[in-house]
């Protein structure tokens, strides 16, 4: 049970540092590229998925629509990245 635990602890230390490194890319693409980006969306995304990875979709879902309303702005409405980021 210890090595268990143990395990689950790195396993979740693992999502905050991911949490880290993609907050601190996140910043430098708004830097770089402004709020209204795909790039930033990708990167968006990808903290939401940590977030829902890590068991907490309150959490997750409003980065989702974050990064979904960023491609709905940037892309014509028939264009494959939106279709890809719908939210159900």
């Amino acid at each position: 049970m210890r090595q268990l635990r143990r395990d689950l602890e790195r396993y979740l230390a693992r999502y905050d540092e991911a949490e880290v490194v993609l907050c601190q890319a996140l910043e430098i693409r708004r830097q770089v590229y402004g709020s209204m980006h795909p790039r930033v969306a990708v990167l968006i995304s990808r903290l939401a998925t940590v977030e829902r990875l890590r068991g907490r979709p309150e959490q997750a879902l409003p980065l989702y629509r974050q990064a979904q309303d960023i491609r709905q702005r940037v892309f014509d409405p028939g264009h494959p990245e939106i279709g890809s980021s719908r939210i159900v």
